[in-house]
């Protein structure tokens, strides 16, 4: 097939990086289907060498972070120069574009970009509630979201990516409700400081996270931002709430105690903490109905992916890696590539109610790796891409 015009938007960022570094393990493992003529930057970096950027936002976190790792940017893209975040520019470059835009710039370059015929598929948060555009895990909902993307007036297609911390539950949950019914779920996160983005290498925000946990998300009405899109994103995903407003109502009574209908609960509480890649969550569910350790561990170990989602490039087939320990970061975090769903530590609280720990990457499965994986969907189903 003819390679894509692919450009990465906001790729001088911490997700647009590792969604450039993503382009580079196609190259390097072979069954490349992109180009890469663009990669956006903010004001301050347009017209810059791409690589002296991506060295100098890497070099800057080594200094204020001592456990921070440097990525390298592919030589091949080092001299590339960074564009603007102008529509037109894009347009006239790529047809596709993996979007890890701020939100106050991506609300309104993405819309101008299908306008122009180019095709999003975006990290950000700002149209994840769009009732024209699917909010999209190719594991679980391509059987909603492809009906969407098909039904969109523009020229150019718009997904979404869920939140970050989405991935390491919302695809073992799908997976568990196949097997017992789920009546309620209970989530604990300890995010790694990358999903803050660069801002991490402050000084202040150095000084306020090591050797410390942290609520580092604006609060309201007692749930932080990052918490109401854990509890409510899945609500979108499951076909359970199409709005914010359904999904607000839904979260309402199950702290009020009125029936949610079909929808059963996800409560979260969100933590940062001092780890450079991925983010670890402890999950407890309650089932409607006894289950034991065994089966679920030989079941899920068992589970891949649906057959539309497992032939993506991207895609790690077998979905779930299981241990019998706690999942660790710096030691699984690169299980399936960062594409796979890490669980462990799996104990019995009661006949009907089990805890785990999950852990993903949040800048490649949580994040633009999980888009690229969108754009594959889309290439399959609609350009007759054969991976």
């Amino acid at each position: 097939m003819k390679p894509i015009r692919l450009a990465i938007l906001g790729a001088t960022g911490m997700a647009g990086r590792e969604a450039v570094l993503h382009q580079y393990c196609f190259d390097q493992k072979g069954g490349q289907y992109a180009i890469l003529p663009c990669v956006t930057g903010s004001d301050a970096n347009v017209g810059k060498k791409y690589g002296a950027v991506f060295r100098e936002k890497e070099q800057a976190l080594a200094r204020n972070l001592p456990f921070w790792t440097s990525r390298d940017c592919p030589v091949q893209y080092g001299d590339m120069t960074v564009d603007p975040a102008d529509p037109d520019v894009i347009a006239k470059k790529a047809d596709f574009v993996i979007s890890a835009l701020d939100s106050g710039v991506a609300k309104v370059l993405e819309p101008e970009l299908t306008q122009r015929g180019v095709h999003v598929f975006s990290n950000d948060s700002s149209y994840r509630w769009a009732k024209d555009i699917p909010l999209l895990v190719p594991e679980v909902n391509y059987h909603t979201a492809l009906p969407m993307i098909r039904a969109q007036k523009t020229e150019g297609k718009h997904v979404c990516n869920t939140n970050c911390t989405i991935k390491g539950y919302v695809a073992l949950l799908d997976a568990l409700m196949r097997l017992s019914e789920i009546k309620e779920v209970t989530v604990v996160t300890q995010q790694s400081v990358s999903g803050k983005g660069d801002k991490i290498a402050d000084p202040e925000y150095t000084n306020r996270i090591l050797g410390n946990v942290i609520d580092d998300w604006s609060d309201d009405s007692g749930h932080n931002a990052e918490e109401w899109k854990s509890s409510c994103e899945p609500l979108r995903i499951f076909g359970y709430a199409d709005t914010k407003e359904d999904a607000e109502r839904i979260r309402r009574k199950w702290i009020t105690g009125e029936d949610p209908g079909n929808a059963f609960p996800i409560h979260s509480h969100t933590t940062r903490v001092p780890v450079q890649f991925g983010h670890l969550e402890n999950i407890t569910i309650e089932f409607g109905e006894s289950v034991s350790i065994y089966n679920l561990k030989k079941y899920l170990s068992e589970y891949e992916a649906p057959a539309r989602a497992w032939t993506l490039p991207t895609t790690y087939k077998k979905m779930f890696v299981i241990l019998d320990s706690m999942p660790e970061p710096k030691r699984d975090v690169y299980a399936g590539c960062g594409m796979a769903i890490v669980l462990g530590d799996f104990k019995q609280f009661s006949p009907n109610k089990v805890s785990l720990w999950s852990l993903t990457h949040n800048l490649r499965t949580g994040a633009t790796w999980a888009g690229r994986q969108g754009l594959e969907l889309y290439l399959q189903e609609f350009e007759n891409f054969k991976f």
